[in-house]
């Protein structure tokens, strides 16, 4: 079963697939944000590293 959502951590989330239980749906959606979470966070890490590196 396709999820109807965009690729890319900063679109926002699709809607529930028709016939999917709302169980899955909720599994599926957190796991989705714990990545997006762990992807900004290292982004805004790199961007701190650089930031740092820039005003050497």
């Amino acid at each position: 079963m396709q999820r109807d959502w965009q690729a890319g951590i900063l679109n926002g989330d699709g809607s529930k697939p028709k016939g999917m239980h709302w169980g899955t749906y909720q599994r599926l959606k957190s796991h989705h944000d714990a990545l997006v979470q762990i992807s900004l966070h290292d982004i805004g890490r790199k961007l701190g590293c650089l930031h740092k590196l820039l005003e050497a």
